[in-house]
């Protein structure tokens, strides 16, 4: 139960982001009227989150021996959409790519944790408190993976399952037992993650909410 509540969680806090990252594309497009202005306001309304999402995917190649080429933090059209920064990486295998890929998810994910658990216990005073929603706000909607960041990662997954599949089908049912037992063993854990992460999903929220009512103005 605590486990599905985390995805909820997660889940919810995508699909904030992504209304949010329309509504300020929307505001900024109706403010100039231009798509090319439109997504360099976004860039930079999104700058710090956008940093530390490509310094992650950085830190993990670099960690992994994989070759990069120079962090671009200036926005640009592909075919897929609008790229607001990007880190080329060199080819690798399939395991390496995926870690690679997911990088900012797990770094953003850690980092919220961290910002929701400083502003429960030590922040003392508004300017601390409006610092550590800042920086939730701007992690929560920049860290999660795009789809040329999960290149590779779906043909893991998939031959991950299958294994698991196999194994499980011919009574070798250990990991999943594993994977139980540690899920088990950290209850509480799990509890605490879902208590801080409620924090970026309610500033998302609140977002969302006071850009409605500004609109309906």
């Amino acid at each position: 139960m605590t486990a599905a509540i985390s995805i909820l969680l997660l889940l919810g806090l995508y699909l904030s982001s992504l209304l949010i990252s329309r509504k300020v594309g929307q505001f900024f497009y109706r403010l100039t009227h231009s798509h090319q202005t439109t997504i360099y306001l976004m860039a930079l309304f999104f700058l710090p989150g956008t940093f530390i999402h490509e310094m992650s995917h950085l830190l993990a190649a670099t960690a992994l021996g994989v070759r990069t080429e120079t962090m671009e933090l200036i926005p640009h059209l592909e075919e897929h959409g609008v790229v607001m920064g990007s880190v080329p990486v060199a080819k690798t295998d399939p395991i390496r790519r995926a870690l690679i890929g997911a990088a900012p998810f797990l770094v953003g994910i850690s980092f919220l944790v961290a910002v929701s658990f400083w502003l429960t216990r030590y922040s003392s005073g508004w300017p601390q408190i409006i610092l550590g929603t800042y920086l939730s706000f701007e992690i929560a909607n920049t860290c999660f993976a795009s789809g040329r960041d999960m290149e590779g990662t779906l043909e893991l997954v998939l031959v991950l399952t299958l294994i698991t599949a196999v194994l499980y089908f011919v009574g070798i049912n250990q990991p999943l037992k594993l994977i139980a037992g540690l899920a088990a063993d950290n209850q509480n854990i799990l509890a605490m993650f879902n208590k801080l992460l409620v924090i970026p999903l309610g500033i998302n929220m609140v977002f969302l909410a006071a850009t409605g009512l500004i609109r309906h103005r």
